[in-house]
Formats: structure tokens, sequence, C-alpha cells
């Protein structure tokens, strides 16, 4: 099976009952404000900090990703934690690597949507944002934007990937948010 395909089962069931019915799926621009909203609260918050984001996460009762599934959130980027981060808006994941990174996973329907969304929230939080690299792979699996942030003497280094699912096109894409101290 396919990674991508392993990752959307896992969102899937990181949170077990916590998916709307049909009928109630939010429009891309609600689920993207959680995930923008996350984002912030978690990773740009918790960077380089992976005791004091593991404690806001228990603070919030988000619940662990049983350690094998967790293995294909972490892969071969390092160890850490995952967390499931679902709620009725959309299916997510909070990864705690031990390095300090932090990312959220997501099933995310307009990834430029949740761009957007993420870079007008940290606008207003009086975050300094600027682009410093725009990548697509020639096959069109994947996009990546590479960001630097700044906040008075905070900084980092925001990457917001998108990859569709070619083995199973009527999901929604994969978008990782993935911040680290820089």
């Amino acid at each position: 099976m396919p990674k991508s395909s392993i990752v959307a089962a896992l969102l899937a069931v990181s949170i077990a009952g916590c998916s709307p019915p049909a009928a109630q799926v939010a429009a891309p621009d609600r689920d993207a404000e959680q995930v923008a909203g996350l984002f912030v609260r978690s990773c740009m918050s918790f960077a380089g900090d992976p005791a004091g984001l593991r404690h806001w996460i228990a603070a919030n009762h988000l619940p662990q990703v049983p350690e094998g599934q967790a293995a294909v959130f972490l892969g071969s980027a390092g160890t850490g934690e995952v967390f499931g981060a679902s709620n009725r808006f959309g299916k997510h994941a909070l990864v705690s690597f031990d390095s300090g990174a932090c990312e959220v996973i997501a099933m995310a329907g307009d990834a430029p949507t949740v761009q957007r969304t993420l870079l007008t929230l940290l606008g207003k939080l009086g975050v300094s944002v600027s682009q410093v690299l725009v990548r697509s792979e020639p096959d069109g699996s994947s996009t990546q934007d590479l960001f630097d942030a700044a906040h008075g003497s905070r900084h980092w280094k925001v990457s917001i990937t998108s990859k569709p699912h070619s083995d199973a096109p009527n999901l929604a894409p994969e978008l990782r948010l993935l911040a680290t101290v820089g």
C-alpha cells in the first residue's frame, strides 16, 4: 500500500468517531481555519520545545496514536510522538518530533486556502513571514512552499507541503505543515 494511502487511513482511524456525517462536512475555509489555528497554537508556539508541546497536548487531551501507526507519520524524519487532532471539521494529526520540530498533517481539500489562512493568521499575530522557496515535483506528486517567519526574538522555518493521492483521487490532498526553530 503506498504511504499516502496509509497516512490517509491512519488519519481516518486516529480519532475514530469524530468525523462528521457527509451532510455536515465543513467548507474548505472552515477546515483551513482549524488547520492553521492548530498549527499556530501547537507548532509555532512550541517549535524547539518538545516537552512543552507534549505538556500542551496532554492539557488539551489529544489522544496518542499507537506506536506502530505513529511510525508511518514519523517516517524516516526521526523519532517522536504522534497525536490525533481530528474534529468535526477535518482529519488532523499532530506530530511532536524529539528534535523539537512539530508538524500538523491534515486531509485538506484546498491547500492554497490553508496556506492563505495561515499567512493571514500569522500576520494578525504580528509574525513577519517571507517566502523563500516554492518547489513542485515534475510528476506532480507534491508541492512545497518554504517560509522564514519571525516575531521579536523568535524565528521559525515553516514548510507547507501538499501531496495529492494519485492512488485515491477521491481523497483530499495530504497537507503537511512543519515548523522548526530557525
